[in-house]
């Protein structure tokens, strides 16, 4: 069996080491460290509040259509194949993609968040309308502007160097983590955090723009490059994908408003961050996925379909791994690290908890082997089929939340699971011509071969 050449295994390293700084040291450390900030600064229902007034600009994310996704897929692969004119082309098409998003929503969300009583939905009354107001408004403007920071980023990701804008994401987080903590101790207020996360939505698309300035000299914005035929192509490509993110949006943020509509304001705090604890183990995965996408397409652009399929095979089989350990380590002390966590102003139960992980390994199972439809822009049938599970998984939410409590709005997601294992993997098989009759005699094989990493293929 061929082995992954040397620069493919530079590649998984770099991308590996920049995610365990920015899932595991950032990510997961920033909003570990956020939480009790929050909550001491706010109180149990005011973190609710916020929790709740935060999904809206989840959803505005979605207007970004995808065409940020969708133009470093076909960049990378583009350079990796030579053609840097259509990777310009891509480059070119993903600018005035963003330019036209911002121009078309920026009155929309002006008007709309400073004007709709988001104040009642909360559970606010009108004497702090203002403010609420005020911070959903910049939370929306702070998603407008993280369109850019994406199309600047895709000049990293182009040059191989996807590593260094996982490294500024997760170095803006830290940024937002010291504003909110100045915020929280001169007096936390729903307009101030909103603000807070604005700035180091700024300070990230400095960030970036800086990082990427002086790669890949030939791959510049030229708005003759890109016409209106590859500007639209592209939006109707996001679109499609899109329908990815939104399913994450169903999930994550419509499972917080299906608590909400069943339980209340105290419901969503308690269950958000049991949520955000489990999502440990979550971010495991994510660890071996985002280091494993960039390099899967450059192998795809390049036509090495045999190396792409052990890459796949590997890349699943570190992530269950990692999920499984991830997830029994939570469920012996999930509950005293969240209870220490919190510093006892939430209680949760150990049922909720342990539903919450029943899904970690499933979601792991189909989400890693999915980086082989991303990586190639063959996501069609995922992204549709995932929105569709998403939507069954949410009304299953709403309905256990109200007949089980908080337990049964955990295990709703198992629903969006079972219907996509089946599809994900029977895909992913074709797409790198392996076939489910020797998958598992290939596993043992590559795992056999990884010892040291001494028959992990040659320099190539």
């Amino acid at each position: 069996m061929a082995g992954l050449e040397w620069s493919v295994r530079q590649g998984l390293l770099r991308n590996l080491t920049s995610q365990l700084f920015t899932r595991l040291f950032s990510n997961i450390g920033v909003r570990l460290l956020q939480v009790p900030i929050l909550l001491r600064a706010l109180g149990g229902d005011d973190y609710g509040r916020w929790l709740l007034l935060s999904t809206v600009p989840a959803w505005l994310a979605l207007s970004n259509l995808g065409f940020g996704t969708v133009a470093g897929n076909g960049m990378l692969m583009s350079v990796a194949s030579g053609d840097l004119k259509r990777a310009s082309t891509c480059y070119a098409a993903a600018w005035k993609a963003a330019l036209l998003a911002t121009a078309v929503l920026l009155t929309p969300v002006l008007a709309g968040t400073l004007l709709m009583p988001v104040e009642h939905w909360v559970g606010i009354g009108s004497d702090r309308a203002w403010e609420v107001r005020t911070g959903l408004c910049y939370l929306c403007l702070s998603v407008l502007l993280s369109l850019f920071t994406e199309v600047l980023s895709l000049r990293l990701r182009a040059g191989r160097r996807s590593d260094a804008a996982a490294y500024l994401n997760g170095l803006q987080l830290w940024v937002e983590l010291l504003l909110v903590g100045w915020v929280a101790w001169v007096g936390a207020g729903f307009d101030r955090l909103g603000l807070a996360n604005l700035a180091s939505t700024v300070v990230g698309i400095l960030l970036t723009f800086v990082a990427g300035r002086g790669l890949l000299p030939g791959l510049r914005f030229d708005r003759r490059a890109a016409g209106r035929r590859d500007v639209f192509g592209l939006l109707r490509q996001g679109l499609q994908y899109q329908s990815l993110p939104m399913g994450h949006a169903l999930i994550l943020q419509g499972q917080l408003m299906a608590v909400h509509a069943a339980l209340g304001s105290a419901a969503v705090a308690v269950f958000g961050t049991t949520r955000t604890l489990v999502r440990l183990a979550s971010q495991s995965t994510e660890l071996v996925n985002h280091s494993v996408w960039p390099e899967m397409s450059r192998l795809f652009g390049r036509g090495e379909t045999e190396r792409a399929a052990r890459l796949h095979r590997l890349s699943v089989i570190a992530s269950l791994a990692t999920a499984l350990v991830a997830s029994l380590v939570l469920g012996v002390a999930g509950r005293p690290l969240y209870a220490w966590w919190t510093d006892g102003i939430l209680d949760v139960d150990g049922s909720l908890l342990l539903c919450l992980l029943a899904s970690v390994p499933f979601n792991a199972l189909w989400y890693t082997s999915s980086m082989v439809h991303l990586s190639c822009n063959r996501y069609g049938g995922l992204a549709w089929r995932y929105l569709a599970a998403a939507a069954l998984s949410l009304a299953a939410c709403r309905v256990m939340a109200s007949a089980f409590g908080l337990p049964g709005a955990a295990l709703s997601t198992l629903v969006c699971d079972a219907l996509m294992i089946p599809f994900v993997l029977s895909v992913s098989l074709r797409l790198t011509g392996d076939k489910a009759s020797d998958m598992a005699g290939r596993m043992r094989a590559d795992l056999a071969s990884l010892y040291l990493f001494r028959r992990w293929g040659g320099k190539g």
